[in-house]
C-alpha cells in the first residue's frame, strides 16, 4: 500500500470511532472518507504518517471537539469537514492550521458544525480561494482590516451570529461570491463592494444595515447575477436613466425601500428568474413594461406595497412560473388566467389575502379562475387529471 496515491472510501457505511490511517502509506495524496459514521474527536496521530497528503474530506459525519489535529500538516491544499459537531474557537483553528498550511492551503470548508468566536484576519493563507463557514455559532466581528491582498474567491459566512460593521473588502480582488446573510450585522454597506468587479453573487440578507445604497455601489459590478439585499433596512436610490452595468437572474430586495415609485431600472433586467420586492414601499402604478421583461421568471413576489393597475394573464406571460405573489396591494382588476403547468406546483395570491392555487405534480392543465370582489377575494381551481375534474375554491371574506 506505500504507492497508493488516491482512496474514496465515501458512503462505506464505516461506524466508529476515528482511528489511525497511517498504515495506508506515506504516498497518499487524496483520501474521501465522507458521508459515513465516524464518531467522536480527531486523534492527534490518526493521519501522522500521511505527509503527502494533500487533499483531506471528513464532511457529513459525527466528529467532535476542538480540531488540534492539523496543526502539523504540511501542504494541506483541500480540507472539508462540512457537517460535523466540531467545536471550538475559530481563531485557534486558524492558528493551528497556519503552523504548516499557510502557504498551501486552498479550500477550507467548515459549513454546518458548532464553531464559535471571531472571524480572524485569514489573508495569511496566502493560497486561499474558497473559505465556507455557514451554519456555525459565530458571535464575534470581523476584523477591522485585512492584512494583505487575498486571492480568496468564495467567502460563505452566512447563518451565524456574527456582529459589528462590515470592513472594507478591497483587498479581496478576485471575489467571485460573497455571502454574508442571516447575520447581526450592523451599519452601513461599505462603498468598498464596489471594488469587488469580478463579484457575481452578493448576499448580505437579513442582517441590521441601514443607510442609503445608490448606483455607485453597483456600477462596476458588470458580472453580477445574483443580488439579495433582503430584509436590512436600506434604502435604494437609483437615478431613473440608470442602466446597469450587470444581468441579474436572481433579484431579492424584500423589506429595503424601492418606493415610492417603481423601480425604473429593473426595465433593463431580462434574465431574472426570481424577483421579490415585497414590502418595499412601493406606492406607484405598475408600468406596462414590467409584465414584459423576463420570460423565464419562476418565482415573482410584489405583496405588502401599494401598487395599483390592472393585472395581465401572468401565466401565458410568465409560462415557467410557480410562485406569483401580489397580495396586500391595490390592483383593481384581476383577470381569469389559465396555464399548463405540468409536473409542478404553482401558487397565485391576489387582493388582500394571499390565497394559494396549487397545480400538484402531475395533474396537467389547470384552470384558474381569480375574482377580485370588494369583500374580499374567491379563488376558483379546477383541476383536469385524466379524465377527473377537481375542484378546490378557496374563499375569504373582509
Amino acid at each position: 500500500m506505500t504507492s497508493l496515491l488516491h482512496l474514496d472510501l465515501s458512503y462505506s457505511q464505516i461506524v466508529g470511532p476515528l482511528k489511525s490511517f497511517g498504515n495506508l502509506g506515506s504516498s497518499l495524496v487524496d483520501l474521501d472518507l465522507s458521508e459515513n459514521n465516524l464518531q467522536g474527536p480527531i486523534p492527534d496521530y490518526a493521519f501522522s504518517n500521511m505527509t503527502s497528503l494533500l487533499h483531506l474530506d471528513l464532511s457529513f459525519n459525527q466528529i467532535v471537539g476542538p480540531l488540534k489535529s492539523f496543526g502539523n500538516f504540511c501542504g494541506f491544499k483541500t480540507l472539508s469537514l462540512n457537517n460535523n459537531n466540531l467545536t471550538g474557537q475559530l481563531p485557534e483553528l486558524f492558528f493551528y492550521l497556519s503552523n504548516c498550511s499557510k502557504d498551501t492551503l486552498e479550500t477550507l470548508l467548515l459549513n454546518d458544525n458548532i464553531l464559535s468566536g471571531s472571524f480572524p484576519d485569514f489573508t495569511l493563507f496566502s493560497s486561499l480561494r474558497e473559505l465556507q463557514i455557514w451554519g456555525n455559532n459565530l458571535n464575534g466581528s470581523f476584523p477591522k482590516s485585512f492584512g494583505q491582498l487575498s486571492n480568496l474567491t468564495i467567502l460563505v459566512l452566512d447563518n451565524n451570529n456574527l456582529g459589528g460593521s462590515i470592513p472594507d473588502l478591497s483587498v479581496f480582488v478576485s471575489l467571485k461570491e460573497l455571502r454574508i446573510g442571516d447575520n447581526l450585522l450592523n451599519g452601513t454597506l461599505p462603498k468598498s463592494i464596489g471594488n469587488l468587479s469580478k463579484l457575481e453573487v452578493l448576499d448580505v440578507s437579513s442582517n441590521l444595515l441601514e443607510g442609503t445604497v445608490t448606483e455607485a455601489y453597483l456600477s462596476n459590478l458588470s458580472r453580477l447575477s445574483y443580488l439579495d439585499l433582503s430584509s436590512n433596512l436600506l434604502t435604494l436610490n437609483f437615478k431613473d436613466n440608470w442602466i446597469p452595468p450587470f444581468q441579474l437572474e436572481t433579484i431579492l430586495m424584500r423589506d429595503c425601500q424601492l418606493g415610492p415609485r417603481f423601480p425604473k431600472w429593473l426595465q433593463t433586467q431580462h434574465n431574472f428568474s426570481e424577483l421579490d420586492i415585497s414590502n418595499a414601499r412601493i406606492s406607484d402604478t405598475v408600468p406596462d413594461w414590467f409584465w414584459d421583461l423576463s420570460p423565464s421568471l419562476s418565482f415573482l413576489n410584489t405583496s405588502h406595497n401599494h401598487i395599483s393597475g390592472v393585472l395581465p394573464d401572468l401565466t401565458f406571460k410568465f409560462p415557467n412560473i410557480y410562485v406569483i405573489d401580489l397580495s396586500y396591494n391595490n390592483f383593481e382588476e384581476v383577470p381569469s388566467c389559465s396555464c399548463n403547468h405540468q409536473d409542478q406546483d404553482v401558487m397565485l395570491s391576489v387582493g388582500r389575502y394571499a390565497l394559494p392555487c396549487m397545480i400538484g405534480r402531475d395533474r396537467g392543465d389547470c384552470l384558474c379562475d381569480f375574482l377580485l370582489l370588494l369583500s374580499g377575494i374567491v379563488s376558483l381551481c379546477i383541476y383536469f387529471d385524466i379524465g377527473k375534474i377537481l375542484v378546490t375554491s378557496v374563499s375569504s371574506v373582509a
